[in-house]
């Protein structure tokens, strides 16, 4: 999650959902409620603990955390050298993950397959916005900052992508660059209400429609891959760049990136395929 979230259109909520943890981590951060944190001042430090599952969320923020700090310049490096590779692993990982989740869905009637729609529709819309400007007001500050974490935690909508639309994303830079506390506050305030009013509604969404929300949140990643379609040609278009089909690119080039998308795929079905196989041997025991 850590290592998407450091790249620009790809959400951690989407890496959340391919590894299966998705619905863990909804549940957890949804745990957090006011008459559990007053049970902190009451002393029940391990049954906060427990009902919050805080060993998974202290585990998966280390992950976080540590992809920020080992993988972000690795990441960078690889945007900035190897573009066309870069988007199309990613695309490749998104694309078959698609395909996982619809499984899980485990939809009886084929209707309900109509929910992959509108979260395309809005995936696909979302990734088609333009760079905005508004005025950085405290309000602002507090509402981007609810807005950018509900995104981070929906698969196929990145927050710095959200940050920017609003025209905050330089702000914040700054703000954390200068040192302004006082906005950086702000901004947390809102993402920590957005986080937790989020992910109660969100937790509601899996319990009663789990196999429907599922479709939608499919459909949202499906709908973000324009936002990181890997092939693009600059050669006829005065340096503007376009989107195309990988054979309109050079042959070697096509044929790298769809090798490299087809690589991710495999990935995937792989990791998925050992998770299951994990999983049923632990049952066993």
């Amino acid at each position: 999650m850590g290592a998407a979230d450091v790249v620009p259109g790809v959400s951690g909520g989407t890496m959340a959902l391919i590894t299966g943890i998705y619905d863990r981590l909804v549940a957890a951060i949804a745990a957090i409620t006011p008459a559990r944190l007053s049970s902190l001042w009451q002393g029940r430090w391990r049954a906060f603990w427990r009902q919050i599952d805080g060993t998974f969320l202290l585990v998966l923020l280390a992950g976080i955390g540590s992809a920020f700090v080992f993988l972000a310049g690795g990441i960078r490096w690889l945007l900035n050298h190897q573009p066309l590779l870069t988007w199309s692993f990613f695309f490749g990982l998104i694309l078959a993950s698609a395909v996982l989740i619809v499984q899980r869905a485990d939809i009886r009637d084929w209707r309900q397959y109509w929910w992959l729609l509108p979260g395309f529709l809005l995936g696909w819309w979302i990734s088609d916005l333009t760079q905005g400007q508004v005025d950085a007001s405290w309000l602002m500050v507090f509402f981007s900052g609810m807005l950018a974490i509900m995104a981070m935690i929906l698969p196929g909508i990145s927050g710095s992508f959200i940050l920017l639309l609003l025209g905050m994303y330089g702000v914040l830079l700054a703000a954390v660059d200068e040192r302004q506390w006082l906005v950086l506050a702000t901004f947390v305030a809102g993402a920590l209400i957005g986080l937790l009013g989020f992910s109660h509604f969100l937790k509601w969404l899996l319990s009663r429609y789990h196999g429907q929300t599922l479709l939608f949140l499919c459909g949202l990643m499906l709908g973000s891959l324009r936002k990181i379609w890997p092939w693009h040609d600059i050669s006829h278009l005065g340096g503007i760049s376009a989107k195309v089909w990988p054979w309109q690119l050079p042959a070697s080039e096509a044929m790298f990136s769809v090798l490299v998308v087809a690589a991710a795929m495999l990935l995937v079905f792989v990791t998925h395929w050992l998770g299951q196989k994990l999983s049923a041997a632990s049952v066993r025991r």
